[in-house]
């Protein structure tokens, strides 16, 4: 699902340019909100074929696309929060910039002057959190501080479960301690 404010600025853009928009949730489109999101189909070909659109724009969360870019065969396709190393060197990708957000969050809490900072990756294994940390890391040892990374193992659909391990690790941190 987009992010509202990415909706909402696409949606103003379109407006602005009198475009049709149509949504397709990817669940609704499968014809079974409740299952998993991985065990679901959609017939890609079907719907570009009843919409007959002018493009598409496929929000991707971070992970390679669930549908390649071969099967919108002609019609243009961007992937929103993706990366052409995983969708492809032809494929049109919009994605943050992880290395600037990265360094706005080390300018700010270096600040703090703290002797160690943290970083808490999102739970899925998003390319943009794993660039964020990475970046985050690299700027936290250039300033001679110390990075402590959670690596927990609990996913965010057990939200028991991963408030539990998360917490426990916060708990372990020297204090004060920077996070971001």
């Amino acid at each position: 699902e987009l992010s509202r404010r990415e909706f909402s600025g696409i949606m103003r853009y379109a407006h602005d340019e009198q475009w049709k928009v149509q949504t397709v949730e990817y669940a609704s489109a499968a014809g079974n909100r409740f299952r998993e999101a991985d065990s679901v189909d959609v017939d890609v070909a079907r719907l570009l074929d009843f919409w007959k659109p002018s493009g598409c724009i496929v929000e991707c969360m971070g992970q390679a696309s669930k549908f390649p870019q071969r099967l919108f065969g002609r019609t243009p396709v961007v992937f929103l929060d993706s990366y052409p190393e995983l969708m492809g060197r032809n494929s049109l990708c919009v994605s943050s910039d992880a290395d600037r957000i990265a360094e706005v969050a080390a300018r700010e809490l270096l600040r703090l002057d703290f002797a160690d900072y943290a970083y808490v990756p999102w739970p899925d294994d998003a390319l943009w959190s794993r660039g964020r940390g990475i970046a985050f890391e690299r700027l936290v040892a250039l300033n001679g501080r110390r990075f402590h990374r959670y690596d927990g193992h609990a996913k965010i659909a057990d939200v028991v479960a991963y408030d539990r391990e998360l917490s426990a690790w916060l708990s372990t941190l020297p204090r004060p301690c920077g996070l971001f």
